[in-house]
């Protein structure tokens, strides 16, 4: 019979998880965090501490496009996943919260 040489299952090289990628995510978030004193401390208007909160979905781009980066060059296509789905769905809920918030009263 005809006999292919395939490594054992356990051997192959693993994609990593999804869930590591949600993981990582979260913990990059924790980023956000000295991000927002940084900018509470170099402004002067009252209202700085909103700046961090509405532009959450944006700044998150600073750690999250290395984090992609590094996941892709290491193939671990599931990793990369779990980021995209993780940041995309943080994203879009900043997004969500920060037009409620901004939205004029008279609507």
């Amino acid at each position: 019979m005809y006999e292919q040489n395939h490594p054992p299952q356990n051997l192959q090289k693993s994609g990593g998880s999804a869930w590591w990628g949600f993981g990582l995510t979260l913990l990059l978030h924790l980023l956000q965090i000295p991000m927002a004193m940084l900018v509470i401390a170099l402004s002067s208007d009252p209202y700085a501490f909103f700046i961090p909160l509405i532009f959450f979905g944006v700044s998150q781009l600073v750690y999250i496009i290395p984090a992609l980066i590094i996941a892709h060059y290491a193939e671990k296509p599931h990793i990369v996943k779990g980021l995209l789905i993780t940041a995309s769905i943080s994203f879009l809920l900043n997004a969500a919260c920060a037009g409620l918030f901004l939205m004029p009263t008279y609507l």
